[in-house]
């Protein structure tokens, strides 16, 4: 009985998620701030990648 498993490091293709570029809010500076600090405090976080830098 075998189950598939999702694991980091697959050679599955990526999930691309659509990009709402025509969007006013793609554009407002104090949204992206506020995105680009969530995406370094769980980065700072973690430091998975740090080798690669």
């Amino acid at each position: 009985m075998a189950t598939e498993t999702k694991r980091e490091g697959n050679l599955e293709a990526p999930t691309r998620h659509p990009i709402d570029w025509k969007n006013p809010e793609y554009y407002d500076e104090e949204k992206l701030n506020a995105e680009l600090e969530r995406v370094f405090d769980i980065c700072h976080g973690c430091r998975r990648c740090l080798s690669l830098c």
